[in-house]
């Protein structure tokens, strides 16, 4: 079994009980190796993550709960593979993340959920409503019908790798999440994100226009 192989251990990061607003929930993949329960913040794309926003007003939530606990490369085709294979671990997933958008909301907090890569990605669509396509803007909502934003985007960890391409996409995406989670949801502004997107063309304005309808 993919889980018993050598070069992993089990780990699920312990979530800090809320305290900011406009927490990011970063929905992804698997800890990094050499990961600590307690400390989810303390690994290299956390740290770049944290210098991008500014903050460390997220939480990490991965579909896989085992750490590389080797050098080797990751065998990311036969961990796409196993997961599809074994659905209850995205099942269990699911209710991790729905708990604890259901927590930020019961303190009066909004949540925004960045969902991290192809893989991941695979488990959302369909369950989220569209707002902006280009952007890989969505719309989530809870059993009580309370609607938060969803973000697809890659891993903030491919950029290490990528090339520099991808760390020009990291950026984007990092100053979108920063925007948002600095202003409240439901007090967006068509002037302040037609203004953040910095764009005068057709589809900038639908993309503002739609996200001030859906979150207004």
């Amino acid at each position: 079994m993919f889980t018993q192989q050598k070069q992993f251990k089990p780990l699920r990061f312990a979530l800090p009980p809320v305290s900011h607003t406009n927490r990011i929930i970063f929905a992804g993949l698997f800890p990094p190796k050499n990961s600590r329960v307690a400390k989810q913040h303390l690994n290299a794309t956390s740290e770049e993550i944290s210098l991008s926003l500014g903050h460390h007003n997220f939480d990490w939530i991965d579909i896989f709960p085992f750490a590389p606990i080797t050098e080797k490369k990751f065998p990311w085709h036969q961990l796409d593979k196993f997961l599809q294979q074994t659905p209850n671990f995205a099942l269990h997933w699911n209710q991790l993340i729905k708990a604890r958008v259901n927590e930020l909301f019961q303190h009066q907090h909004c949540p925004i959920i960045y969902v991290c890569g192809e893989i991941c990605k695979k488990y959302w669509e369909g369950t989220v409503r569209v707002i902006n396509q280009s952007f890989q803007f969505y719309q989530g909502k809870t059993e009580s019908g309370l609607l938060y934003l969803v973000i697809f985007g890659p891993h903030p960890s491919q950029h290490f790798y990528a090339g520099k391409a991808s760390i020009t996409l990291f950026q984007r995406h990092m100053q979108l999440l920063s925007f948002c989670s600095k202003n409240q949801i439901t007090q967006f502004s068509f002037k302040m994100i037609s203004n953040f997107i910095q764009q005068r063309n057709s589809r900038s304005e639908a993309f503002a226009q739609q996200l001030f309808l859906q979150f207004s």
